[in-house]
């Protein structure tokens, strides 16, 4: 061949093969799995996690179906897609929520699932969330950028039915019922979601007997009434309580007569006049219009009190057989261990969630009446306990702030997981008890909120581009993220948070409770977990309510 010929034949292959090594490979194809009900297409996320989202776990609760148990999912044929998010469930805007009520539907009950991979040497533990928002918002939107499915998990996130769609309760609608109850569909949901997960799971990669359910707030209130419930026996090994439990924030719940006597007055107030016909006028009323109504209904009135309690957690007979703090202590809950804590300031007096720095002072006589209606018998003991007996205006604590911030926690959080927390104990239960104290980086408040510690939990203050809850994230709260979630999944995958690279934390165990504390230095030794006195009174509180 010429040598001139064989030069650019050289270049020409060399261009090619240049071309070739520059071409970027094609993406991955997306992640199919075949389900019970058919198969899915999700997609490779940014941390490399199959996700699914938008997967139906029982059928649209519309029509008839408004206020009856989750009927099974509908099948598919083809291929469904799974990379959009569902519609949230239907709630009011309350700001924080904006997103979820803008994209709001009847037709909620559907999951998402993440998962590090779908073919791993060994079937992965199962994290089972669900999400807060007081059982009347928010939703189980698949947390976009999370890090925990690195940590060799995989994540569920689910929505259920809330407010007057999830809880309302109906003399009817117990006629009904094959177990004589109603009220508490949103627990169903919930169980339904579980028992979608022990069906399917195992085809993400997640082991069905290994399943840790865990909630934050609502989602954490709701942890406890699966612990305390018949119905979902087998169906979780484990469980996490954020900044809520069995016993939170409402220790005694109505009982199923005083829920359809509620059920009745709503039901004439957003005009489905009583008698034979009143379920069927109510199933009729749009849900956007029967949102208005249940909204309406509990408007506080001028004092700032609510007009009326909503549609809530109650005491059914069936799905809960008994008060759910009964249970814990008298050992009627699933015997798996618990992981509970609280934030070290939730809410002010206000009921704000954001403590600022130069808040008025909490209004003493307000103060005292609050005391005595959380207390009853015990509540002079507990005004004293705050500091309230002989002065309008106690020192505020640098730690646990004003009396009215120490009471919002104390009995809406902080008490009643270390009254659950003894109570299981005492039972030979494994307990492991914290308390996040991190404040939210580069914000006015002071200390924590409510919420605080869920950056810190899904790894978004690994993230400094995550500006969550309008916080700045730097290297110490990353370190404070992983060290918390390697406490969280270690625990999901054995039923103990401790693991090689974090400091011990000791069980809560008969005498020697202790509490772990999670701080801006990271996780400091656990120090001794004792009552606090207005635990103590609450405790005693409590105790004579279940006797009554």
């Amino acid at each position: 061949m010429h040598p001139g010929k064989f030069a650019a034949c050289a270049v020409a292959l060399f261009a090619g093969a240049l071309a070739v090594a520059q071409t970027p490979p094609p993406p991955p194809a997306a992640p199919q799995v075949r389900v019970r009900q058919g198969l899915l297409r999700g997609q490779t996320g940014a941390q490399g996690a199959a996700i699914f989202q938008g997967i139906p776990y029982a059928a649209p609760p519309v029509g008839d179906l408004r206020w009856k148990p989750p009927q099974p999912p509908p099948h598919w044929t083809g291929v469904r897609d799974a990379t959009t998010p569902p519609h949230a469930c239907m709630q009011i805007d309350w700001g924080w929520n904006a997103r979820d009520a803008e994209d709001e539907s009847e037709d909620c009950l559907y999951l998402n699932v993440a998962t590090p991979s779908l073919h791993p040497a060994h079937p992965l533990p199962v994290l089972f969330w669900i999400h807060g928002g007081a059982n009347y918002n928010g939703s189980g939107r698949y947390p976009a950028g999370q890090t925990l499915t690195r940590q060799g998990v995989v994540l569920v996130s689910i929505n259920y039915r809330l407010g007057v769609f999830g809880f309302l309760a109906l003399p009817q609608l117990t006629a009904a019922s094959p177990h004589h109850a109603s009220g508490n569909d949103a627990l169903l949901d919930q169980i339904a979601a579980l028992r979608w997960v022990r069906d399917n799971i195992a085809r993400f990669g997640g082991d069905p007997h290994n399943v840790t359910i865990a909630g934050q707030s609502a989602g954490a209130i709701d942890v406890g009434m699966l612990l305390t419930s018949p119905l979902s026996a087998g169906l979780l090994q484990r469980a996490i309580s954020e900044s809520g439990g069995a016993i939170a924030p409402n220790p005694i719940l109505p009982t199923l007569h005083d829920a359809e006597t509620l059920g009745q007055t709503f039901a004439a107030f957003a005009g489905a006049p009583a008698g034979p016909g009143q379920l069927a006028a109510l199933r009729k009323i749009p849900a956007s219009e029967l949102l208005d109504a249940a909204h309406r209904f509990t408007a506080p009135d001028k004092e700032g009190v609510p007009t009326h309690q909503g549609p809530e957690l109650i005491v059914d007979g069936w799905i809960l057989p008994q008060q759910p703090a009964a249970a814990l202590r008298d050992g009627h809950s699933h015997d798996v261990p618990l992981l509970i804590g609280n934030n070290i300031q939730e809410f002010s007096f206000s009921r704000s969630s954001v403590i600022q720095p130069n808040a008025p002072p909490d209004p003493p006589e307000a103060l005292r009446k609050a005391i005595l209606r959380d207390f009853g018998e015990q509540g002079p003991a507990a005004i004293a306990a705050y500091g309230l007996a002989h002065s309008d205006a106690p020192p505020v604590d640098q730690q646990l702030g004003s009396a009215g911030t120490q009471l919002m926690t104390d009995t809406m959080f902080r008490c009643p997981a270390r009254i659950a927390g003894a109570w299981l104990a005492k039972r030979g239960i494994a307990v492991w008890e914290y308390q996040f104290e991190r404040p939210l980086p580069g914000t006015s408040s002071p200390s924590t909120r409510h919420s605080g510690e869920l950056p810190y939990v899904f790894g978004w203050a690994q993230l400094p581009a995550y500006h969550v809850m309008g916080a700045t994230y730097g290297p110490a709260d990353a370190a404070l993220s992983e060290q918390m979630q390697g406490y969280w999944t270690n625990f999901a995958k054995t039923g103990d948070p401790n693991g090689a690279g974090l400091p011990n934390w000791p069980a809560y165990r008969g005498s020697s409770p202790a509490l772990m504390h999670f701080t801006a230095q990271g996780s400091a030794a656990a120090s001794p977990l004792e009552l606090r006195p207005a635990c103590v009174l609450l405790q005693a509180h409590i105790v004579q309510r279940l006797a009554q």
